[in-house]
């Protein structure tokens, strides 16, 4: 009897083993094209595909601000040039960065690295908030701000997410207008 439930154990065994690995055999024409080696142009693509969730108050309506607009800017510390596979949120590296504000939705990304963010933000007077951030859910960053020129400076009034590291990531120098 104990033979008989081995035999059957390896046979169901084996078989299982041929199904998949007739499953996993693919000739090289069937095989999935590898993903595109990331640019700075398709990593800003991919970032504006991302959409903010109400985490913690609800989306802004979508109505422009005076702020709406991409800015970027040129950070001169030393470049990290390796893809970021587990970020501290808002790293402090040097690179480019893009900031898009428009329609109360902000994205942010550092070309270099690929770390990117996504939230939401209104604008009051001369105050910023921003919110809803994915790296920062429960923190509301609280800027004011002034735009001339074409350059946009932001300076905290209070924002404790990760531990004031997206404080230091939007106020360390301006924000260039791109046109």
């Amino acid at each position: 009897m104990l033979n008989r439930r081995l035999y059957l154990q390896l046979i169901i065994l084996v078989t299982a083993a041929l199904l998949a690995s007739a499953g996993c055999a693919r000739d090289e024409a069937s095989s999935p094209t590898p993903p595109a080696v990331p640019t700075p142009e398709n990593a800003w693509a991919a970032t504006l595909l991302l959409m903010p969730y109400p985490f913690t108050a609800p989306l802004p309506a979508g109505e422009t601000s005076p702020l709406d607009g991409l800015y970027g800017k040129l950070d001169p510390r030393e470049e990290q040039r390796t893809p970021c596979r587990r970020c501290a949120p808002y790293p402090p590296k040097g690179g480019e960065w893009l900031l898009q504000l428009e329609n109360g939705v902000f994205h942010v990304l550092h070309e270099l690295s690929g770390w990117r963010a996504v939230g939401s933000f209104t604008v009051l007077g001369d105050q910023v908030e921003f919110f809803n951030d994915p790296h920062c859910v429960n923190a509301v960053g609280s800027y004011t701000w002034t735009l001339q020129e074409g350059q946009l400076v932001l300076e905290v009034i209070r924002d404790p997410c990760a531990g004031y590291l997206r404080a230091q990531s939007l106020t360390h120098l301006p924000w260039t207008l791109e046109e």
